[in-house]
């Protein structure tokens, strides 16, 4: 028997916190919007070592998004360490074909880094 979740083909929390977090991070990129009030509306979080490993499992480009974001909603607190850049910077040799704005947003992922 399917639930009405599975039903429905609701995703679990979890992942809809990732997917927050990635889409604040690109908002926050491209300076649009604040994440200050989404994160003081979502206190069930978890916690910022649980969140900073899932950037192991992704892909460099949500993987960016997703440390920008986790960034934006601690208003700076939480700063992604050298070694998370260096994890996502490596999967951008991933793409057999970058377009420009993807070799852009690796050159701003190499700076971080210089930065860091």
């Amino acid at each position: 028997m399917k639930t009405i979740r599975n039903q429905l083909n609701i995703k679990p929390y979890q992942e809809d916190v990732e997917n927050l977090l990635k889409l604040i991070g690109l908002l926050t990129f491209f300076e649009i919007g604040s994440a200050s009030s989404i994160a003081n509306q979502n206190e069930n979080l978890k916690t910022t070592n649980e969140l900073l490993n899932k950037i192991n499992g992704m892909t460099f480009i949500p993987g960016v998004f997703f440390l920008i974001g986790i960034e934006s909603v601690s208003n700076g607190e939480i700063i992604g360490s050298k070694k998370n850049w260096e994890v996502l910077e490596k999967r951008f040799k991933d793409y057999t074909a970058p377009n420009a704005a993807l070799k852009n947003l690796h050159q701003w992922v190499l700076n971080r880094i210089r930065n860091s």
